[in-house]
């Protein structure tokens, strides 16, 4: 674990060496993503369907307005059920071909730790203007299960 300083940092924060410092963690964390240097992305999994803020078309995004009234810019899944659901539903309508109708109740069949349990979120590193690098190059999370055990949780 030590020549890896983020998993360390992970296990310092679950283990509670850095309670009372945890806003600290936070703060920086937070500027750092100000910054414009790294951004946290959602992806969604469930019903053998995963979505991401990467991958979703144009076609998934116009259903997800058209079931929100919300430009899709504005979709935060991470603070919104409603969000979630709808991306959810696009998805299932879209990659399993499913009815609108269908994949709405296919995603309000389950329980809300079970929705919740299907977010997670990924780090996004944008790449340097005319680096001809994918701006879409991305950090994979540990998942949840192998930080904690226990289903992710929004704040």
């Amino acid at each position: 674990m030590a020549d890896n300083p983020a998993a360390s940092t992970c296990a310092s924060i679950l283990s509670g060496d850095l309670d009372g410092h945890l806003a600290d963690v936070l703060a920086s964390i937070v500027k750092r993503q100000q910054s414009g240097f790294s951004t946290m992305r959602w992806r969604l999994r469930i019903d053998d369907v995963e979505i991401t803020e990467d991958d979703m078309t144009l076609a998934e995004a116009k259903t997800v307005e058209k079931i929100t009234s919300l430009s899709w810019v504005m979709i935060e899944p991470t603070r919104s059920a409603v969000h979630m659901s709808a991306i959810l539903v696009a998805a299932a309508h879209h990659r399993d071909g499913l009815t609108v109708e269908a994949a709405e109740e296919r995603v309000d069949a389950h329980t809300a730790n079970e929705i919740m349990g299907a977010l997670d979120q990924y780090e996004a590193n944008p790449s340097p203007l005319g680096s001809g690098e994918s701006s879409s190059s991305t950090t994979e999370p540990p998942s949840s299960s192998s930080v904690s055990g226990e289903s992710p949780t929004t704040s």
